[in-house]
């Protein structure tokens, strides 16, 4: 009879016990877990408040902004009543700017005007803190604050020669209260007719917000066009210079006629004065008047050509056509444009021209409503102007 082998009793209850262990460990994960999620949901989950902000990015220093701040429920959609609402500006250069403070209305919106004051331009965060009894708001916005400046640009002359200086002056403006910008930072820029920039100077303007800046031309250069610039924050203006090699007008020429309009078939007749800009008399000089209106195209009525006298002086004297095309961008009227060329014994030659109206009538009459528009069955009232054809008003008494 083979021997039995002992049996351990022990092996059974003492395997149950990692089985146990496992359980309450992961019940107790599980719990940490419902309390860590919790704890975060408390911390992370928005509260029912939402603030709103609506309006531009780029705001006018010295101005009212226009912003519509709105607190309302995030649920619901519902605007909340009586929510704290406290704005200001901030930047690394000015530090924190207090704006405005105020409850919302009933329609939940910031009841006040936004004053932005006189502060330097450039880059700030509006800052908008909201509280109400659904919770709390901070709202930080990137908004930019420039001078609502007006530029106005000038240079000494219209056209210059290479090696020449263009002498270039701005005058900047509060474009709201027409107030000069005292300090403000201004930008020269040059640029030639094949776009580069050639040129590009800052100078800070005066007390009296006036800047300037001189920029000396080469005597190789390109000829044509020249784009001057002035930028002053957000403004920006320009304006063309002619570049080119001229000459220098040797004298003067003055050219009159005995009246400023003329009716068809009347007769011109005037004077041409030639004189050196030291004083002499062009005497002796080639005249050539050429008289010319337009009807489709340039049509030239009238040709005379003479000789000034010892005083520089050539009178001349011609009949109109009886019939001139009016044109209806000058009511009707037709323009007669004389050009007067005179030749002096050097052989230089300069020219002036003289546009005159020719017109039907001796008076132009216009009447404009006061509404703009004839109004039927009620009572208008007529503004009645009378003037002549070249623009000059008529007296009463040559109306009746």
């Amino acid at each position: 009879m083979s021997p039995k082998l002992p049996v351990s009793r022990a092996n059974g209850p003492r395997s149950k016990i990692p089985i146990t262990k496992s359980l309450l460990g992961l019940i107790g994960l599980l719990i940490v877990g419902i309390t860590a999620y919790s704890i975060h949901v408390a911390v992370h989950e928005p509260d029912p408040q939402e603030t709103l902000v609506l309006g531009q990015v780029k705001i006018a220093s010295g101005s009212r902004a226009s912003l519509r701040i709105l607190v309302r429920n995030r649920v619901s959609a519902k605007p909340i009543k009586n929510a704290r609402v406290e704005l200001s500006l901030a930047s690394k250069a000015v530090g924190t700017i207090k704006l405005a403070a105020a409850q919302t209305d009933e329609t939940g919106s910031f009841p006040d005007s936004i004053n932005i004051p006189e502060i330097s331009q450039g880059e700030y965060q509006l800052i908008i803190d909201s509280t109400s009894s659904l919770g709390r708001d901070h709202v930080v916005k990137k908004v930019e604050i420039h001078h609502p400046a007006r530029i106005l640009l000038s240079s000494d002359k219209p056209i210059y020669r290479p090696g020449q200086t263009i002498h270039v002056r701005s005058l900047i403006l509060n474009g709201r209260t027409e107030t000069p910008f005292t300090n403000e930072m201004v930008t020269f820029e040059v640029s030639d007719p094949k776009g580069n920039k050639v040129f590009k100077e800052t100078r800070k303007a005066s007390g009296f917000g006036i800047a300037s800046a001189d920029f000396v031309l080469a005597s190789e250069l390109n000829l044509g066009r020249y784009e001057i610039r002035a930028l002053a924050g957000a403004g920006k203006v320009e304006r063309t210079v002619e570049v080119k090699r001229y000459v220098l007008p040797k004298f003067k020429i003055q050219l009159s006629t005995d009246k400023a309009f003329y009716l068809p078939g009347e007769t011109v007749s005037g004077k041409i004065g030639a004189n050196y800009f030291f004083g002499k008399s062009v005497a002796n000089a080639i005249v050539t008047l050429t008289a010319a209106t337009f009807h489709e195209k340039p049509i030239t009525i009238k040709e005379l050509s003479g000789r000034t006298d010892s005083a520089g002086n050539y009178s001349f004297e011609f009949v109109l056509p009886d019939f001139f095309a009016g044109m209806p961008q000058m009511t009707g009227q037709a323009f007669l444009d004389l050009t007067a060329e005179v030749r002096d014994t050097a052989g230089h030659a300069e020219q002036k021209i003289l546009s005159l109206a020719v017109s039907q009538n001796e008076l132009e009459i216009t009447a404009i409503p006061e509404a703009g528009a004839l109004v039927p069955g009620t009572e208008n009232i007529l503004y009645v102007l009378i003037s002549y054809p070249d623009g000059r008003p008529a007296p009463a008494g040559h109306a009746c």
